[in-house]
């Protein structure tokens, strides 16, 4: 039998500069140990020992900062927006069009008339309005939305207005004729039921970046 201490979950942070929170623009003087088990810091020293059969990792005087909480957090849209078209970067509609082209070029045919959504275009400072002729001339018999990168604006094709019965538009839809029509989205041949196969990868890519919890503001 082993103890809880020759776990591969016993790591120590060797020289490690602390972070006080609460404490604006100090940290501690000298380097420190910290002793991690099982997902929790037991012990914080200097020169503490190495735990048996634990890793050691050497920090060299790194700092290190508690794990952060993002506040605003839409979990199931930044899921999905993890399996969609990437629209992020365009510099006006016609990018868009060769991005959404393109992915519907390479879907295989028995994706046909099935939902092509892609996420994270900025139309602020293009120089010419996202119409819904320019994805018509792109998406084949595909309905097709486009979600802004900050989620108050969705672009539709004809296909897709007509399927969630919204008649004639020129342009995208914004704010509250835009938020109606995202609630119906899952109407849509082939959108997607749920965002399960997109959690996976949004967690494990925010806890990359030292995020260990988050306050989800989900419509739902």
């Amino acid at each position: 039998m082993t103890s809880d201490t020759d776990t591969p979950s016993t790591r120590l942070l060797r020289g490690a500069r602390l972070v006080p929170v609460g404490v604006p623009g100090r940290a501690t003087g000298g380097p420190v140990d910290v002793l991690v088990r099982g997902g929790r810091v037991v012990e914080v020293a200097p020169d503490l020992p190495a735990p048996p059969g634990g890793g050691v990792l050497d920090l060299d005087g790194r700092f290190l900062v508690p794990g952060l909480w993002d506040q605003h957090v839409h979990l199931t849209q930044w899921a999905r927006t993890l399996q969609r078209v990437d629209l992020s970067g365009t510099d006006g509609p016609g990018e868009v069009a060769r991005r959404v082209g393109a992915h519907i070029a390479a879907l295989p045919r028995e994706s046909r008339g099935r939902l092509v959504h892609g996420w994270g275009f900025r139309a602020a400072a293009w120089d010419e309005r996202p119409t819904v002729a320019v994805l018509d001339a792109v998406s084949r018999d595909h309905p097709v939305v486009a979600v802004s990168g900050d989620g108050h604006s969705g672009w539709l094709n004809s296909r897709a207005l007509e399927l969630l019965g919204l008649g004639h538009h020129e342009f995208a839809l914004d704010e509250n004729e835009w938020f109606a029509a995202f609630d119906r989205l899952d109407e849509l041949p082939g959108a997607a039921p749920a965002a399960d196969e997109g959690y996976a990868d949004a967690l494990a890519g925010a806890s990359a970046l030292g995020v260990v919890g988050v306050v989800d503001l989900e419509f739902d």
